[in-house]
């Protein structure tokens, strides 16, 4: 991407339209020069064939839902991702994920009907801190790490193949 080596797990899209566009949060890996990669760096997290997810055996995904948050939401399109059958809501929240005092009993009950509750930041970049702007161990919840909510869906799905323990599914995004 525009001679640069990226690893899909950090690189996001920030334009809509230019050629630049595409930056990792920790930069590239390294760079093509003369037709040749140049690799500068490795990745610290496991990543394809390290990884325990073999996409080649993975039939179908489990349904994750997104919701961006904003002042004064109702609880509406979490209500309707439950009713729909989604296994787990990512929460993009505020700052560090924040779920306001007028959600928190909304996402209690998401959580008490068996639907996972992610909590993702809609900042675009930094890590979410656990039980730094929610009690996530008493509710239950997971935290993305550095994700972005449109990662966090797709690594909440894989997850979900293997698991639905919210410590183990805690610790495959701490792990990648």
């Amino acid at each position: 991407m525009n001679d640069e080596i990226h690893t899909a797990r950090d690189v996001t899209k920030r334009h809509s339209l230019k050629i630049d566009t595409f930056r990792s949060l920790y930069g590239p890996l390294g760079a093509v020069v003369e037709g040749q990669a140049r690799i500068y760096r490795l990745p610290a997290c496991p990543h394809m064939l390290a990884s325990e997810f073999d996409i080649g055996t993975i039939r179908s995904m489990p349904d994750v839902s997104v919701v961006y948050t904003h002042g004064n939401m109702s609880r509406v399109p979490y209500d309707a991702f439950v009713a729909a059958g989604s296994r787990a809501i990512i929460h993009m929240g505020f700052g560090n994920g924040t779920v306001p005092d007028y959600m928190e009993e909304v996402l209690k009950e998401v959580r008490a009907q068996g639907v996972f509750v992610v909590r993702a930041s809609r900042s675009g970049s930094g890590s979410i801190v656990r039980n730094g702007a929610t009690n996530d161990d008493l509710n239950d919840y997971i935290v993305v790490d550095d994700q972005n909510p449109a990662k966090a869906r797709i690594r909440m799905a894989l997850a979900l193949t293997k698991t639905t323990d919210v410590r183990e599914i805690q610790e495959i995004f701490w792990r990648y």
